[in-house]
């Protein structure tokens, strides 16, 4: 199978992606400029092939460009030296904007997805003229709990012990942790076979050493560090200039702090109204949604689409 990828200039990897058009579902080349686009962010541990309830789903690939890209050490991404400078999420935004610039992207919609928030609020805050609109899929608390503190360094500890000791099926215990958690439906035979889809390319990545641990592990290593290094935008020079969707579930692992985000939109659309824009943001709570509702959820579509 032909996997497209974006060569970034003074950059030791390259962005594989998943584009599909209207026109052309599976390997597009090109976006086609009389529909809108779509640019998905998927989360820590997974990639593009995550949006494929979207990329199936004939309410998005029938009305809209759809694009995503496997971050840097995921999916079929390639790694081919080490990267001297930290990859943080803010980074991720600025690597994605020069991908876009690189296939003649012009504007898109952002949906990110879980710590995908963090680089979806990046890119429409630094990047205004290119980002339409952002949704935001069950973000995480911004104040993290000491128990999901303590799970991420158990979860970093057995990646660094898999990717130095490039031990497959380590990383198949971290990919099934973080299917479990953030969907709570192992026994579902579509979620399980997303996840044996992940264990196999792990698997085949590692043997053809795009995985080494030189070249890897510092990139996992600083999303991980940078999760919670973003802070709500909380003044009049960081308000974001787009219309803006933040998707919740009750089954997430609800937590006080979650209420940030409710806080966060009553305060930035004060500000709005205070300025004669209109241009608000809104959050919407869904019964029953798990933390991965992209993925586990084919009802959730229509909310991403209509907010498109």
């Amino acid at each position: 199978m032909h996997i497209p990828r974006v060569q970034l200039p003074d950059k030791p990897f390259d962005l594989a992606y998943r584009l599909s058009t209207p026109a052309h579902r599976d390997y597009a080349e090109a976006i086609e400029p009389s529909f809108p686009t779509i640019l998905f962010v998927h989360p820590l541990w997974t990639d593009s092939f995550f949006f494929y309830p979207q990329y199936d789903d004939s309410l998005f690939n029938e009305n809209y460009n759809l694009l995503a890209f496997d971050m840097p050490a995921h999916g079929s991404s390639v790694v081919r030296s080490k990267l001297e400078e930290e990859y943080t999420w803010t980074a991720h935004a600025k690597v994605l904007i020069e991908a876009l610039r690189i296939l003649l992207v012009e504007s898109v919609h952002v949906v990110g997805v879980s710590m995908g928030y963090t680089t979806t609020i990046q890119m429409a805050i630094l990047f205004p003229g290119i980002v339409e609109s952002i949704t935001l899929v069950t973000p995480p608390a911004v104040n993290e709990s000491e128990d999901r503190a303590l799970a991420y360094a158990d979860i970093k500890n057995l990646l660094d012990a898999a990717l130095v000791n490039q031990d497959p099926e380590a990383l198949s215990l971290i990919a099934r942790a973080n299917m479990d958690f953030n969907t709570a439906q192992m026994n579902d035979p579509v979620i399980r076979q997303v996840y044996e889809e992940y264990v196999e390319l792990g698997r085949r990545m590692m043997a053809v050493g795009h995985l080494e641990a030189y070249k890897a592990l510092p990139i996992n290593t600083s999303l991980i560090s940078s999760r919670t290094q973003f802070s709500l935008p909380d003044d009049d020079k960081t308000l974001l200039e787009c219309p803006f969707l933040v998707l919740q579930g009750t089954d997430e692992g609800w937590e006080r702090r979650d209420y940030d985000w409710e806080q966060f939109v009553e305060r930035h659309n004060g500000r709005r109204e205070e300025a004669g824009n209109s241009r608000y943001g809104t959050r919407v709570v869904l019964e029953g949604m798990s933390r991965w509702m992209t993925l586990t959820a084919p009802n959730v579509h229509g909310r991403l689409a209509y907010h498109e």
